[in-house]
């Protein structure tokens, strides 16, 4: 995302804000009001008939949904009250969207609610992308085994945790490999928005990703993951495993791996 927190300083012009940064960039952006339930979106939007079948800029939420594939429209209500009751911030989605052929195209919608003066939420400002666009894997597993090396050596206490997507070879063949390229940024994202600051996500596999978190006990890590297990509903499954870095009395990265493994 562009820097989000600039928008707050224009507020009283958020469609002229939004026109200048997608002229810079290409990128298709909103701005829901939550006082006015409406949404507006950049002009480029319009245009962008193989995506999207905009008649205006301006919509209210249930007039936006009626451009939703039906199959999506639920989950993205979901996300919209998650965001007015609190209960998420941060958010990265995909769902389908109709286009002027009245074929379903996959979109990414990702962004940020803000509040105003009195701690309520008064808008989100977010960016829509198109599923094409695909992102070079990267593996990261050399930067979490050094890294969890470091907590071994020293007994730090922690866990380490693995997630991972279920069914992904089924989710491409169903959905397309866009689509799963999407999820997997989408799945990413939840993980690093809901872990604590300065612990790092890392990919480390396909349809994998781990993170070490020091200094927490295993109720929170279960929170961590039943929290980002009900953002992801609606979209994939995700399983977990998660060891302990002192339980197992172990000062070898690889077989603290394969206790985490077989926790699965």
């Amino acid at each position: 995302m562009m820097e989000l927190e600039q928008f707050q300083a224009q507020i009283s012009d958020p469609t002229g804000w939004m026109e200048r940064i997608s002229q810079s960039t290409g990128d298709y952006y909103y701005f829901y009001d939550f006082s006015t339930g409406l949404v507006h979106f950049t002009r480029n939007a319009l245009k962008a008939t193989h995506i999207f079948h905009l008649e205006k800029t301006v919509c209210t939420l249930e007039q936006w949904c009626e451009y939703v594939d039906d199959r999506d429209v639920s989950r993205l209500k979901r996300v919209v009250d998650d965001l007015l009751n609190g209960r998420s911030k941060n958010y990265s989605f995909n769902y389908r969207v109709k286009n002027c052929c009245g074929e379903s195209v996959w979109v990414n919608s990702q962004g940020k609610a803000f509040s105003n003066e009195t701690n309520r939420v008064a808008y989100a400002l977010g960016r829509l992308s198109s599923g094409a666009i695909r992102e070079e894997e990267k593996f990261d597993s050399q930067k979490l085994r050094e890294e969890l090396e470091g907590y071994l050596t020293h007994a730090h206490p922690g866990f380490l945790l693995l997630i991972g997507v279920d069914n992904l070879r089924t989710l491409n063949l169903k959905n397309g490999r866009d689509f799963g390229d999407a999820l997997l940024r989408d799945v990413k994202f939840i993980l690093q928005d809901e872990v604590p600051e300065g612990c790092e996500v890392y990919r480390i596999s396909g349809d994998w990703f781990a993170v070490n978190l020091p200094d927490l006990t295993a109720i929170k890590v279960s929170h961590i993951f039943a929290k980002a297990r009900e953002r992801l509903r609606g979209q994939c499954t995700i399983s977990a495993g998660c060891v302990s870095f002192t339980d197992y009395h172990v000062d070898d990265k690889d077989t603290l791996l394969q206790y985490v493994e077989f926790s699965l």
